[in-house]
């Protein structure tokens, strides 16, 4: 399992490689222990660097850990999804209450920080966010997508399409490449809606692209997919991401079928095939680090 993980790694160029993670990143962030390393680096693990100064690129890493469900903070996290991805959809609620919180992105800048909500948390906050405070939080509630749909014909083309393809992660420069994706079949969220887009047009269906959140349980997470014209009306769908919880063991088919449109997971922000736009803008321009954790609670019958 380790060669073929590298194998997958090793087809991302090295121009598209930031190499600047330690082997102490490597094990606290991503649970790759040394001698995993070791090994790693002898199937030819891309660095720079020797020893405590070896420098490695942070998305192999991430690619590795996910790949062979090491104890990392991001497959840890992960691995709770099912905590709401197994209940009934009839038993959550179509809105979902997010804690937002923000800080600097810019430390020791001259004068003071201040911060305003983007246009698009405005949008969905309403006067919650019309002035919030130069450091801290807020709860917002959004809206979820909550079509019960079903695609007929053809919609499988696009689904067997979505099953040839292997979630990995790659740059944002990268993910623009369709070259790579063809090449490779590898892609991430941002890519494979590209490509459905594409598989999508070509056997009849109007497709746009969609991006916002994933609103998982605990930790939101930014997300793509694509949007299929229905009945008059655009209805998510994103086979490429139940095909990968389903590879992951997060989810079956029975509950979430990949022909279906996926309900109350996802929080829409535009229609881009890149990730959405800041929450929390510094002094206006730059976006603020921010973190988002689920807060909401399931609504059961009676």
């Amino acid at each position: 399992m380790t060669k073929t993980v590298m194998e997958r790694v090793l087809k991302v160029p090295n121009s598209f490689r930031r190499l600047d993670s330690t082997s102490v990143d490597a094990q606290r962030i991503h649970g790759i222990s040394p001698d995993l390393l070791d090994i790693l680096l002898d199937l030819g693990l891309p660095h720079k660097g020797a020893s405590e100064a070896a420098r490695f690129d942070r998305l192999d890493l991430e690619n590795i850990s996910v790949a062979l469900r090491l104890p990392s903070k991001h497959w840890l996290a992960m691995r709770m999804w099912p905590r709401h991805l197994t209940r009934p959809r009839t038993e959550e609620e179509s809105v979902c209450k997010i804690h937002v919180s923000w800080r600097c992105p810019e430390l020791g800048h001259e004068g003071v920080c201040s911060f305003s909500a983007s246009p698009q948390l405005q949008t969905v906050s309403g006067d919650c966010a019309r002035d919030i405070p130069d450091a801290g939080s807020l709860e917002i509630e959004v809206p979820l997508e909550d079509d019960e749909y079903v695609f007929g014909d053809p919609f499988h083309v696009v689904a067997d399409a979505a099953r040839t393809l292997t979630y990995h992660r790659i740059s944002p420069e990268l993910a623009r490449d369709d070259g790579f994706l063809t090449e490779t079949l590898l892609a991430d969220c941002r890519s494979a809606t590209r490509h459905l887009i594409r598989i999508a047009d070509s056997t009849g269906f109007e497709a746009r692209p969609a991006s916002g959140y994933f609103v998982g349980t605990p930790f939101p997470t930014v997300h793509n997919w694509l949007e299929l014209k229905q009945e008059e009306r655009w209805v998510a769908a994103d086979p490429f991401f139940l095909t990968t919880l389903r590879r992951w063991g997060l989810v079956d088919e029975e509950k979430w079928p990949t022909n279906s449109s996926p309900r109350k997971i996802f929080w829409r922000l535009g229609s881009s095939d890149s990730m959405p736009a800041p929450l929390v803008l510094h002094r206006g321009v730059r976006p603020a680090l921010t973190s988002l954790m689920r807060v909401s609670r399931t609504r059961h019958p009676g």
